[in-house]
């Protein structure tokens, strides 16, 4: 059994989506002991410390969504020809995969290194019984080149006659235009579509085309990790999770009046907070962003060690009484072990998570839209709320977390004996 996985982190530096690879992994490992299991990474070797499998680079998958069949000199031809080339070459990949790995494997003496290595990308795939994707919130119009990207592996995959799944998917928001012809095309054919939340993925599916033979929710892949640190009793610190993305869309001027009230909790209630940071890429550092943070409100913190391994971050998720995140895996980590959270949000993007992660965790996700007026005064009485609740919500989420990890479990034993 080989199987081929792709994902929503490459460079395996958010936790929340290592999470879900190591449990789709192991899950698949389960069902196949003796399966070859190849990831698409930039990182072999990180992946070696997180799960047992080969990687393939993602430059290959890349280059197979970007093939070109006929070498063009820039400098030699014209913009408009060139569009036109690529207008023919992509139809043919979309349409005709055959054709295009015939093509590519004919004329790879004349071709350069991205065509060379679509060919060899094309032979990975078909060289494999199952192509699937770890869970994740990439297929969006916030991520349309990876959304591009794994949809055309799909697409090739189906072509070929391999089984294909999504598993613990976050879909959308999905309104470009060529995303949405993808979809439309290649989800329908999908063996498994494992949806992590309730709210916004099915109505997406249904108007697609997605049928409810093929998707089942599943709750987050993270939840079974998450659930297995979870301890006897809830911690007593306030966890701290931040994210300044351009996809969040939440500025300084919001954060500080979050710190402020942060800071009146912290002084209030004499406890200490714990900084829970999902992703360590150079460009969203949310480390930095929580250290800055609590910095400049002069929030206390304990000397903890923090590594880059998703059961680090749950297990200082474990150690708190009410988590305040504005990244969603900070609050999977939580509600999986029983601790409720206070759901950051402002873009239509983070809305959707929160409120499909809330809908999975009855009473435990209260969010809090960062625009709007007395942002403030809504922070502080949420807050207050959800801190006082702790005990009493803990069993139910507990309960929660147990049904998502059977539910998930669950679809991944149909793509073995459906």
């Amino acid at each position: 059994m080989n199987i081929l996985v792709d994902n929503g982190t490459y460079n395996l530096h958010n936790m929340g989506d290592i999470a879900m690879l190591k449990v789709a992994v192991n899950r698949l490992k389960e069902l196949w002991p003796e399966s070859i299991v190849r990831v698409i990474s930039n990182e072999p070797t990180r992946l070696k410390n997180y799960v047992a499998a080969d990687t393939v680079s993602p430059q290959f998958s890349q280059s197979w969504a970007n093939a070109r069949l006929i070498p063009m000199k820039r400098r030699w031809t014209s913009i408009s020809l060139q569009q036109r080339v690529h207008t023919i070459e992509d139809g043919f990949r979309q349409h005709l995969p055959r054709t295009t790995i015939a093509l590519l494997n004919a004329a790879r003496p004349l071709n350069h290194t991205k065509s060379r290595m679509a060919s060899e990308f094309a032979k990975i795939v078909k060289a494999s019984d199952l192509v699937i994707a770890s869970g994740g919130g990439y297929l969006n119009d916030a991520f349309q080149q990876h959304t591009r990207q794994m949809s055309l592996l799909f697409d090739l995959a189906q072509h070929l006659g391999i089984r294909t799944a999504m598993v613990g998917q976050g879909l959308g928001p999905l309104e470009n235009h060529e995303l949405r012809e993808l979809a439309e095309r290649i989800w329908p054919k999908m063996d498994l579509i494992g949806l992590r939340e309730r709210r916004f993925a099915p109505e997406l599916l249904k108007r697609i085309g997605a049928t409810h033979t093929n998707s089942h929710w599943t709750g987050d892949d993270a939840v079974e990790l998450a659930y297995g640190q979870r301890r006897k009793h809830a911690g007593d610190s306030i966890g701290i999770s931040l994210r300044m993305a351009k996809y969040s869309q939440i500025n300084t001027n919001e954060i500080k009046e979050l710190g402020q009230v942060i800071r009146r909790k912290q002084n209030k209630w004499k406890v200490d907070i714990r900084p829970l940071p999902i992703s360590f890429s150079r460009t969203e550092a949310d480390l930095n962003r929580i250290e800055e943070f609590l910095t400049k409100f002069s929030l206390r913190s304990s000397r903890v060690n923090i590594e880059q391994t998703p059961e680090n971050i749950c297990n200082l998720a474990a150690s708190c009484r009410l988590v305040v995140t504005a990244t969603y895996h900070a609050g999977v980590f939580a509600l999986s072990q029983g601790i409720p959270i206070v759901g950051l949000v402002k873009s239509q993007y983070y809305s959707n998570k929160f409120e499909g992660l809330a809908d999975c965790f009855p009473g435990g996700c209260a969010i809090v839209r960062m625009d709007g007026d007395r942002l403030a005064s809504r922070l502080d009485q949420v807050i207050e709320e959800q801190w006082n609740a702790a005990d009493d919500l803990r069993p139910g989420l507990l309960i929660a977390a147990q049904k998502q990890i059977n539910a998930g479990q669950a679809a991944f034993r149909l793509l073995k004996y459906k």
